[in-house]
C-alpha cells in the first residue's frame, strides 16, 4: 500500500579498469543488497517528506556527536570542495568561527585515518553537509558495525 516501485539503471557497455572488462551491473548490486528492491513501507504517521524531514530534525540525538577534521581542497576551476574525515581520536573539539560545531581544520603535519583500514565516502544530500542528522548517524552505525575509516565529501557551496 505505502511501497514505492523501484527501477533500476545502467550502463549500456561495462566499466573499464586496468584493461580489463568489469561487468557491474546494478542487477548484480540488487541482488546482493535486497533491501534496495524490496518494497519502501515508511511509518504511517509519516506520510510525506515533509514529516520524515521533521522527525530527522527532532530526533537529533546527541548520541551522534561526530568530529571532523576538515580538509579544504581547491579544484583547478577555482572552486573548493571540503573533506570532512572523521576524527574518533579527538577528545576535545575547539569550535572556529567558520566551521559547524565538532569540526576543525586538519593541520598539514596530522593525520587522522590509517592507510590499513577501508574508507567509507558518504555523500550527502542536495543542500545539506557532514553537519546533518542523517549523515552523522549513518557514520554512527558503521563506525559501531565496521572497522572503516570514513568521510564525508561536502559539496561546493555546502561546506
Amino acid at each position: 500500500m505505502f511501497a514505492s516501485p523501484v527501477e533500476l539503471h545502467h550502463a549500456n557497455r561495462p566499466c573499464q579498469r586496468n584493461g580489463e572488462e568489469r561487468k557491474l551491473h546494478l542487477l548484480h548490486v540488487a541482488q546482493t543488497c535486497p533491501s534496495l528492491t524490496s518494497p519502501f513501507h515508511p511509518n504511517p504517521l509519516l506520510f510525506s517528506g515533509h514529516l520524515h524531514t521533521l522527525r530527522a530534525a527532532a530526533g537529533n540525538s546527541p548520541a551522534n556527536v561526530v568530529r571532523y577534521a576538515r580538509k579544504l581542497l581547491t579544484m583547478e576551476d577555482g572552486g573548493t570542495i571540503a573533506i570532512d574525515l572523521v576524527d574518533g581520536e579527538t577528545s576535545e573539539t575547539i569550535a572556529e568561527d567558520d566551521l559547524p560545531l565538532y569540526t576543525n581544520y586538519l593541520k598539514e603535519t596530522e593525520q587522522v585515518v590509517s592507510d590499513d583500514k577501508n574508507m567509507l565516502i558518504i555523500l550527502h544530500g542536495l543542500t545539506g553537509g557532514s553537519h546533518e542528522t542523517y549523515v552523522r548517524a549513518l557514520i554512527t552505525h558503521l563506525r559501531s558495525t565496521t572497522q572503516s575509516e570514513a568521510c564525508v565529501i561536502n559539496a561546493r557551496g555546502c561546506a
